[in-house]
């Protein structure tokens, strides 16, 4: 599972990739869940899994609680998740190889 998540940590992030895995793993998750099960503190959860949004990896659906109260969050990975990582995994080879150039061109 560490290969995984130092692998995904190259292209999302860490943090994201620890919510992604979890995700993977157990389809849906409330933000405390995610919170729990990957060890983040509440800010570093929710800054990854609005970066994860963003991203469109990961869908999120308001669950309202009974009478009063501030909603919860239910998280569940996107369909076209494995899709948009694999973009982004051709987006950083991209950007290796402008290293590569500019570092041929020092030398």
């Amino acid at each position: 599972m560490d290969e995984i998540l130092n692998t995904l940590s190259m292209v999302i992030g860490k943090n994201e990739a620890k919510i992604l895995i979890f995700l993977s793993k157990n389809e849906k998750g409330y933000s405390s869940e995610i919170e729990q099960d990957t060890k983040l503190r509440q800010p570093e959860a929710s800054v990854a899994t609005k970066n994860l949004l963003k991203l469109h990896l990961i869908g999120k659906k308001e669950v309202k609680n009974k009478g009063k109260g501030r909603p919860r969050y239910l998280f569940s990975m996107n369909e076209s998740a494995k899709e948009t990582l694999l973009k982004r995994v051709i987006e950083k080879e991209k950007i290796i190889i402008d290293i590569r150039k500019a570092i041929n061109e020092l030398f």
